[in-house]
């Protein structure tokens, strides 16, 4: 099987021992990328850099960057929850990455280092 990036290295080595109930890493990830590429419609590109919990989205050659990033407990956590708690995770994750994109974001502001986004909060905070 040929890989071509990082991220699609993580889902196929994504095989740790799932809680009983709790959705597979491979599908979360899938689900958050999609929000996360519907939050930023204008994005060439939205991918994995150094760590599974940070995607990168990219916009038009020579504009910052936004990287948004989660830790694996806000992962997990995610992963564990029923999925009405998931939507809503889902819901605050768009809202977060808009609201922070369009309050502070500037494209020609250092456009080697990413503007970034912390998503833990969004992810992890409904449940109860």
């Amino acid at each position: 099987m040929v890989v071509n990036n990082y991220w699609s290295t993580y889902r196929v080595n994504a095989v740790r021992e799932d809680p009983q109930g709790a959705m597979k890493i491979a599908a979360a990830l899938d689900e958050i990328e999609h929000a996360i590429r519907e939050a930023f419609p204008a994005a060439s590109q939205v991918t994995a850099r150094t760590e599974a919990s940070d995607l990168l989205v990219q916009f038009l050659p020579g504009q910052k960057p936004v990287s948004v990033r989660f830790n694996s407990e806000a992962l997990d956590t995610y992963r564990r929850c029923a999925e009405a708690f998931r939507q809503e995770a889902l819901r605050t994750l768009r809202l977060v990455c808009t609201v922070a994109f369009a309050r502070e974001y500037t494209p020609d502001d250092d456009p080697v280092n990413p503007f970034v986004i912390d998503a833990k909060m969004a992810l992890s905070h409904h449940v109860t």
